[in-house]
């Protein structure tokens, strides 16, 4: 990414074009060092100009299931014969068995960082959805040696294997579905687009494409026209992407205990994701967004249409009033006003997992943030039992040959909020109750406003926010409305959320430290991008990410603020997850703006 400053003056027209760079990972077998090397690419006639080398010693670099090494390790494990002596043991030949490829995480005397292993989870292949089709059994493999250092064999005979019946996701369609709707624009969309440059009624933002993060929006910009006419371009945001996933399984067993998965570092969401079709975006008109992408092998390759932006109608109001009537007066009429949406979406498939992801952008000058899960539950051969009363449980027996452990979907957004500027503060607004004078109520409640001076009071929590709530405003101090004195800010409001249930003892903690506040606040920081930190694969933690860059304290009043917010659920798995995942919309919030505009934004909208 080119320097933020130097992006802003190009933009403002006092600086020329900011260079364009490519970094390289450069690796040797067997050396968890890296070489970082950076190149001045802004001449494609030219060779690039070496901008800068470093070495970044004990990390491993994401895992990519279309690499060599990726194909090498699995060719090394269906060569073990402890794994073909488990597969013959279940009826099966090694023609009729697949694998998938897992991140074995980090733990103390069991992984390190080194050597950079891969576990290959064995399935039956027949059949469209081998996810279905688990057969208890996983080889560990180290990808510079290929050599198998494990085979965990879980033991299952031939008639416990998960058969096609039950987990197949092609079955006859119901004879009365839905009528087809006709998705119909005779003017075209309300959207152009200018490169990456899209412009939304009076939203402007850039989307862009990243094989770590899949889909993020940029240079977020809105066109206040007051109701004098009189219209300014204003920042919101500079930069919005989902930072980091964490998916860690509930299981105490060996094949499953290490299954606690940071997505976008170890494996990155955008090479993951999707080539998207009408059918995933409104149906109608859209814009398609290309990752050119470099696999681990040096190739360049173009992933198509891993994003797009497209316009749906809700069915919503943006607003309405019902009519009015008094006596002796004309009556009021009922007016509304008709919600459209533009959405920026991407759906990374991560292994048996699809997440669609979405950033919205609304009429009344809102962002909202969602992410919904679909796609397969990973499912453990398993068959069923009666629970004794009070036994914990830690599946959902999905059928009589499979059952679906208990997990969490843990998601952290960085926000690069500009509200009209870069000089930004974080106010609390706590919620209290109060006694008031003079009225026969003998309680109420009031905002009481605190600026958040440091990062350690800009660590904000959801635990108790029912009984204690919290109002979370990002505001330039320096932008007042001249009438009402209030400062123009932006406001994220939570919806539902999780808390881990970790120990602080427990290494996860540590790997996976952002989950442990849902709000994280930051000045702006070049280097400072991925809540996990740049190098998740096999590490332990404690080298970089939020926990780290948050430990100095550092001022945040009155800086270029990044908010991260971390947001998620609990997977209590239930049978109606089988074959395929109903899409769960367990993880959204919004950006609100708190008086920033005048008036609601949405007034000048015609009749619904």
């Amino acid at each position: 990414m080119p320097p933020k400053l130097d992006v802003l003056a190009w933009e403002a027209d006092t600086a020329a074009a900011p260079a364009r760079a490519a970094s390289l990972w450069l690796r040797q077998p067997g050396n968890t060092s890296l070489s970082v090397v950076s190149f001045d690419v802004s001449d494609s006639s030219r060779p690039g100009k070496l901008l800068d080398q470093r070495l970044v010693p004990n990390v491993q670099p994401p895992m990519r299931g279309d690499s060599g090494e990726s194909m090498a390790g699995l060719a090394a494990a269906m060569a073990d014969p402890r794994v073909q002596a488990a597969v013959t043991a279940r009826g099966l030949t090694m023609a009729e068995v697949t694998a998938d490829y897992d991140s074995v995480g980090n733990y103390p005397g069991v992984v390190g960082t080194s050597p950079r292993q891969c576990a290959f989870e064995f399935y039956a292949a027949a059949g469209d959805n081998f996810y279905s089709r688990p057969l208890k059994l996983k080889a560990a493999v180290d990808l510079d040696s290929h050599q198998v250092l494990s085979v965990y064999d879980g033991h299952l005979a031939g008639d416990e294997v998960p058969p096609e019946a039950g987990g197949q996701m092609e079955v006859p369609v119901r004879d009365d579905p839905p009528k087809k709707f006709q998705i119909s624009r005779p003017d075209g969309v309300s959207f152009t687009v200018d490169g990456n440059q899209v412009s939304w009624q009076r939203w402007q933002f850039h989307a862009r494409t990243d094989w770590r993060v899949g889909v993020s929006v940029g240079m977020v910009r809105y066109n206040d026209t007051k109701a004098s006419g009189e219209s300014t371009v204003r920042s919101v945001a500079y930069e919005l992407f989902l930072s980091e996933m964490f998916v860690p399984y509930q299981l105490d067993d060996q094949q499953w205990y290490y299954r606690t998965f940071l997505d976008a570092g170890e494996f990155g969401v955008g090479s993951d994701a999707n080539e998207l079709t009408a059918a995933e975006c409104g149906g109608g008109e859209a814009l398609y967004l290309d990752l050119h992408d470099v696999t681990l092998d040096g190739s360049l390759v173009t992933r198509k249409g891993i994003g797009c932006v497209f316009e749906r109608w809700t069915g919503d109001p943006v607003w309405l009033h019902g009519e009015v009537c008094q006596p002796h007066q004309p009556c009021a009429s009922k007016q509304t006003r008709a919600a459209v949406e533009l959405v920026v979406r991407t759906v990374p498939r991560v292994g048996n997992y699809d997440y669609v992801v979405d950033t919205i952008f609304r009429l009344d000058g809102s962002i909202h943030f969602k992410v919904g899960a679909t796609g397969i539950d990973a499912m453990k051969a398993s068959t069923p039992h009666a629970a004794r009363p009070g036994e914990m449980q830690h599946k959902a027996q999905m059928d009589q040959f499979r059952a679906a452990p208990y997990h969490d979907h843990i998601f952290n957004f960085r926000l690069d909020v500009d509200v009209d500027g870069q000089e930004n503060e974080l106010v609390l607004g706590k919620l209290e109750d109060y006694v008031p004078t003079g009225v026969p109520r003998p309680t109420m409640w009031g905002v009481q406003l605190e600026k958040a001076s440091t990062e350690s009071e800009g660590k904000r929590d959801l635990d108790d926010s029912i009984r204690h709530p919290e109002v979370w405003l990002v505001q330039n101090p320096e932008s007042v409305h001249p009438a009402t004195k209030n400062t123009a800010a932006f406001t994220l409001i939570p919806a539902g959320n999780l808390a881990t249930l970790m120990q602080p003892t427990d290494p996860l903690a540590k790997r996976a430290a952002f989950t442990e506040h849902h709000l994280w606040t930051t000045p702006w920081s070049a280097a400072e991008r991925f809540a996990a930190g740049d190098w998740p694969n096999q590490q332990p933690g404690g080298r970089d990410g939020l926990d780290i860059w948050t430990s100095a304290n550092r001022s945040i009043a009155n800086v270029d603020l990044v908010l991260w917010y971390t947001v998620g659920f609990h997977h209590v798995t239930l049978q109606e997850n089988l074959p395929v995942l109903p899409t769960f919309w367990g993880a959204e919030f919004d950006l609100m703006p708190a008086n920033f505009f005048e008036r609601n934004p949405g007034m000048d909208l015609p009749e619904a």
